[in-house]
């Protein structure tokens, strides 16, 4: 939506100028219009950031008591923008599993910084707030905005300090109908074929909340920062199972953590076995 804004207005504009110089019919001078239409886009969109950032400035360091929609959705259309400038091209596999407007506990592997990105813009219809570390939420233009959107910060360093935060996460499940996307190996796995330990009590969001758990992996995040700008990425976002209510109630956050282990290692050593 960010970008298509853009696209228009740049394409309006150059037009508007094309006709007034007597240049639209003039062949020779056709190459004037994609100039102008990149030169207005671009200055939209740093007129636009800039916009953003000096509201940023005036948000409170606070984790809100509930996500503010207008946020969420200038986050939403930013995350859009980027995928779209950034060639992102997403694969999905069983994605019908996760349905519009349902809440669940979204975990997945970690291969890169752009996974939340990702599952964030993939999973939109069930309106996904994610779980980051401290530091991000510190970053100029964007830490203010996700902060306020409902984003969250969990300090695993911390016991006292990550329990508030799955306390939280539970709480905008229940009372905002959101759902909440988390990385449980809790850092980014840099060789991105055995998956680290999995931190099972970050789980416990979808236990408390009785919500659904949709198991997923990520494949091709950590190529995006490689490829961009010159070539398209293709990443894969294969949902492995949703795991009901009805078939974790008798077990614990371990016995789940280690199901879901299974699951995403069987599917990251087939991605492995067919690179080889």
């Amino acid at each position: 939506m960010f970008n298509l804004i853009c696209l228009i207005l740049g394409g309006i504009t150059s037009a508007i100028i094309s006709i007034s110089q007597g240049v639209f019919f003039e062949i020779s001078k056709v190459w004037i219009f994609p100039i102008l239409w990149l030169a207005f886009t671009v200055l939209s969109a740093i007129l636009i950031f800039l916009i953003l950032f000096i509201v940023s400035l005036f948000f409170s360091k606070k984790s809100p008591d509930k996500p503010n929609k207008a946020c969420y959705l200038i986050v939403r259309l930013v995350i859009g923008f980027l995928c779209f400038w950034g060639r992102i091209k997403v694969h999905v596999k069983n994605g019908e599993l996760i349905e519009k407007g349902k809440s669940y506990l979204l975990v997945s592997n970690h291969r890169s910084n752009f996974d939340p990105i990702i599952q964030f813009n993939t999973f939109v219809r069930c309106k996904p707030i994610m779980i980051s570390k401290p530091e991000n939420m510190k970053i100029p233009l964007a830490g203010p905005f996700i902060n306020k959107s409902g984003f969250l910060a969990i300090d695993r360093e911390n016991d006292r300090e990550a329990l508030k935060t799955v306390l939280k996460a539970i709480k905008f499940i229940k009372n905002h109908g959101v759902s909440v996307g988390v990385c449980p190996e809790g850092t980014r796995n840099k060789t991105g074929r055995d998956l680290l330990p999995l931190k099972v009590g970050a789980l416990k969001i979808a236990t408390k909340a009785n919500v659904p758990i949709a198991v997923m992996t990520f494949e091709g995040t950590e190529k995006i920062s490689k490829n961009f700008p010159f070539k398209r990425s293709h990443v894969y976002v294969d949902v492995l199972k949703v795991i009901t209510p009805e078939e974790y109630k008798d077990k614990s956050t371990q016995e789940i953590g280690d199901e879901i282990a299974r699951l995403m290692q069987e599917n990251i050593d087939r991605y492995s076995s067919q690179n080889d």
